[in-house]
């Protein structure tokens, strides 16, 4: 969908973040389970939408040379020992065996 007024753009990219932010929170699962309780979840997960809200705002305005700068800033941060994402493939940190999903 393309046009539209500023807020309605806005609001389509808050629900399209909808689905990375909960595709991430059933990723953590199990860490969740095992690590953080149901209160420091319920904190965490809107610190993770927010944060991927903000990052497809900022590729979508990457003609606004300070988000442009800031994204650079954020591409530099990446540290060297940051795995790549196998694109479909989830790691089993149990056996290391590919899982796809």
């Amino acid at each position: 969908m393309t046009g539209g007024s500023e807020s309605d753009r806005a609001l389509q990219s808050a629900r399209g973040t909808q689905i990375p932010g909960l595709n991430v929170r059933n990723a953590m699962e199990d860490f969740h389970v095992t690590n953080l309780s149901d209160e420091q979840m319920a904190e965490l997960n809107p610190i993770i939408r927010q944060a991927i809200f903000d990052t497809v705002v900022m590729i979508e305005q990457m003609d606004d040379l300070d988000t442009a700068e800031h994204l650079s800033w954020l591409i530099r941060m990446i540290p060297d020992y940051w795995e790549i994402p196998n694109a479909g493939y989830r790691i089993d940190v149990e056996d290391d065996a590919p899982e796809r999903y």
